[in-house]
C-alpha cells in the first residue's frame, strides 16, 4: 500500500511550489478531464481533472460507479484542489493538489461513516493494473476519500479489464487535456455547468469567508458581475488561476472551475479538509 507521500513523489508535476504562508502553488493545466456520473447536471455527467498518467484508471473508477449506480450528488465532491492536508501549514499538499484523489459526496461519507454500497467499495478496491498492483485506496477513517495507490510505471502497463467487473472501458486515446491558455468565455453542461442551487451555495460561501467577498449582495443563484468579481477575488486570494464565472453572466447553467468551487466550500462551509 502506497503512502500519501509516496503518491506525492510519484505524481509531483501539478504542484509547482509553495507560497510564503506555506500554501501550495499548482498548475492544473496539465490535467485531463474524466467524466463521472452525477445528479448535478442534466447530462448526468460531470468532468473532473485528473493527472494525465492516471486517466485510464479514473475512467475505470467512473465506469464502476456507473455500473453500481453510485452518483456524485454534491458540488463539494471532486478531484482538483490546490490546498494542504487539513490544517498543515507547510510542505504537505493534499493529493487533490496532485490531481491524484477524489472525494465522494462528503456529507454522506464522514469519518468512518459511508453511504457507499459494499458492492462499490469491493469493485473499486479490486481494480488492478496489468502488473497486478492495486490501483485505488480508500482511507478507513475518511471514507469519502479515494486516492491513487500505485506508481506511474504500474499504470503505464494499463488497467487489467478483468478486474473492472466486465465493464467495457471507453477508449482514452482522445486528447482531453485542458489547454494552458485562459478558459473560453462559455461553457456547457458537459463541462463545468452548475445549477441555481449550487450558485446560491457559492454565493453563500463567498459571503461566509473571512473577510467576506460577496458582502451585502443578493443570494439569487444568478452568477452576474458581482459573483464573477467575488469568485476571481477568491481565486487570487488562494493563488489559483483567476477564471471567475465561465459562461454567460446571469445564467445558472454557467459554471466555475472545480478546484475553485471545492476549495471555496472547504474553507467557507466547513466541508472536512482531508488528505
Amino acid at each position: 500500500m502506497a503512502s500519501t507521500q509516496q503518491i506525492r513523489d510519484a505524481f509531483p508535476e501539478p504542484v509547482i511550489g509553495q507560497t510564503a504562508a506555506g500554501h501550495p502553488k499548482c498548475d492544473h493545466s496539465m490535467g485531463v478531464r474524466v467524466s463521472f456520473p452525477t445528479t448535478l447536471n442534466a447530462s448526468g455527467e460531470i468532468q473532473f481533472l485528473v493527472h494525465p498518467v492516471q486517466q485510464e484508471a479514473w475512467i475505470a473508477f467512473a465506469a464502476v460507479m456507473r455500473k453500481v449506480g453510485y452518483l456524485i450528488r454534491e458540488g463539494s465532491s471532486g478531484t482538483a484542489n490546490c490546498r494542504n492536508i487539513g490544517n498543515a501549514a507547510f510542505g504537505k499538499p493534499s493529493l487533490h493538489a496532485h490531481l491524484s484523489a477524489i472525494d465522494l459526496n462528503p456529507s454522506k461519507n464522514t469519518g468512518t461513516a459511508t453511504d457507499q454500497p459494499v458492492e462499490l467499495q469491493a469493485a473499486l478496491g479490486a481494480i488492478r493494473t496489468r502488473r497486478g498492483d492495486t490501483v485505488f485506496r480508500n482511507l478507513a477513517d475518511d471514507r469519502m476519500h479515494w486516492q491513487i495507490n500505485c506508481t506511474k510505471a504500474s499504470l503505464a502497463t494499463g488497467i487489467d479489464p478483468a478486474t473492472v467487473g466486465g465493464v467495457a472501458l471507453p477508449g482514452s486515446d482522445i486528447d482531453m487535456r485542458v489547454p494552458a491558455s485562459p478558459q473560453p468565455a462559455s461553457t456547457n453542461e458537459s463541462e463545468e455547468a452548475m445549477d441555481k442551487e449550487t450558485w446560491m451555495r457559492v454565493q453563500e460561501a463567498l459571503q461566509a469567508l473571512t473577510p467576506p467577498l460577496y458582502e451585502g449582495k443578493e443570494i439569487d443563484g444568478l452568477p452576474g458581475q458581482d459573483t464573477n468579481t467575488s469568485v476571481r477575488a477568491f481565486e487570487k486570494r488562494m493563488n489559483l488561476t483567476e477564471r471567475g464565472v465561465m459562461g454567460p453572466f446571469g445564467e445558472p447553467t454557467s459554471g466555475m472551475w472545480p478546484a475553485t468551487r471545492e476549495l471555496l466550500f472547504v474553507i467557507a462551509l466547513g466541508t472536512p479538509n482531508l488528505p
